[in-house]
């Protein structure tokens, strides 16, 4: 009697095991790794990690200055379609003691240049990746490899002036990945600079 109530617990266990398995596979919301502090990151089956990095805090800078020290790349290693967006909001400064965090869109308006690898385009906030030219479908095919994201990040000299002196300023660039055809998006990295000095 007691080896058949053994057995018929262990196979209960058995089944509810395989059960929320399935359930993770099919959704994909059970993530067995969420880790920002290195910069990998796994939730489902998304597997990507980044690299790059700002040139260093606290310096005052000046229009035309570099302010990316390693371009900031993204590796994909998921075994499923994702999605890859970015978003850059920067201090623009339009008269003295008036400045505002913006949102970069590439804009006339903008005082920010920003420079892109291929693929990218604007969209309600956020520059999406897309594989397919031009960008309708923005999605990253599996297992695609390395991506270029950002290479260049400048406070414009033609359409800044002195409206930035004695201001600081703040960079922030958020890269969020995502699967492709279902759940939320997730912050894979940020990256932020900040002057702490009057630019």
């Amino acid at each position: 009697m007691k080896l058949k109530i053994r057995v018929l617990a262990l196979l209960s266990l058995f089944l509810a095991v395989a059960a929320l398995g399935i359930i993770g596979t099919t959704y994909g919301w059970f993530g067995p790794r969420f880790t920002l502090s290195t910069g990998d990151i796994a939730v489902g089956d998304l597997r990507f990690s980044e690299t790059g990095a700002f040139i260093a805090d606290g310096q005052t800078i000046v229009p035309g200055q570099e302010l990316i020290a390693t371009a900031i790349a993204v590796d994909n290693a998921s075994p499923i379609t994702s999605q890859l967006r970015v978003l850059v909001t920067y201090t623009k400064c339009t008269a003295p003691d008036t400045c505002v965090e913006t949102t970069y869109s590439d804009d006339v308006a903008d005082h920010l240049a920003v420079v892109f690898g291929t693929g990218f385009s604007y969209d309600a906030g956020y520059w999406y990746y897309s594989a397919s030219e031009p960008g309708t479908d923005y999605l990253l095919p599996a297992d695609s490899g390395a991506l270029g994201v950002i290479t260049s990040i400048y406070y414009d000299g033609a359409r800044t002036g002195i409206d930035y002196a004695g201001e600081s300023v703040e960079v922030t660039v958020s890269i969020q990945v995502k699967q492709g055809d279902n759940v939320a998006w997730t912050t894979l990295a940020g990256y932020d600079f900040s002057t702490g000095y009057p630019a």
